[in-house]
């Protein structure tokens, strides 16, 4: 079942924790402490990205992603005076 894969993988969260600017202090105990129920699924080592393949009646549905002309954040940190 594809679910069951994806639900189970192990996923490094720990880029996100940099770019947020958290001390490893900080990232232990928000692990230990918000994420004790999900920490077999949390890993501070890359993590290799598994493809699917597709049945073709599904991947002839798909199209080519088009690229914006312009440059955007989806999210973004920061203090806005």
């Amino acid at each position: 079942m594809i679910e069951a894969s994806y639900t189970q993988s192990q996923v490094n969260i720990k880029p996100f924790f940099d770019w947020l600017g958290t001390s490893k202090s900080g990232y232990d105990w928000f692990k230990m402490h918000r994420l004790s129920d999900v920490s077999h699924l949390i890993t501070d080592s890359e993590v290799e990205i598994k493809t699917i393949n597709l049945p073709t009646k599904l991947s002839d549905l798909l199209s080519l992603s088009k690229s914006s002309e312009e440059e955007f954040l989806l999210f973004d940190k920061g203090i806005d005076i």
